[in-house]
C-alpha cells in the first residue's frame, strides 16, 4: 500500500481564499434583521453585532419578526 501522503496537485481545483471569506462574512455582517420590543412593541433594526436592547426604551427582550414570505408544508 503506497503511504504517500494525499495532497491536492490537480490544476482545476482551487483553495478557498481568506479573501473571499472575508468579503462574504462582511456581506453577512452588514445585514439587519428586524425585531420587535416586548415592552413597548417598536420596530428595532440590528446588525449581527449589536447590542440586544430596544432603542425605545431599553427592554432587553426582542422577539424577531414574521417573515412574509409564504412557507408551505407537505404534510402526507
Amino acid at each position: 500500500m503506497d503511504r504517500t501522503p494525499m495532497h491536492n496537485s490537480s490544476p482545476n481545483i482551487v483553495p478557498p481564499s481568506t479573501t473571499t471569506t472575508a468579503t462574504h462574512h462582511a456581506n453577512h455582517v452588514s445585514n439587519k434583521m428586524v425585531y420587535v420590543c416586548g415592552e413597548c412593541h417598536k420596530d428595532n433594526e440590528l446588525k449581527s453585532t449589536d447590542v440586544i436592547r430596544c432603542n425605545e426604551c431599553g427592554y432587553r427582550i426582542l422577539y424577531k419578526k414574521r417573515t412574509k414570505r409564504l412557507i408551505v408544508y407537505d404534510a402526507r
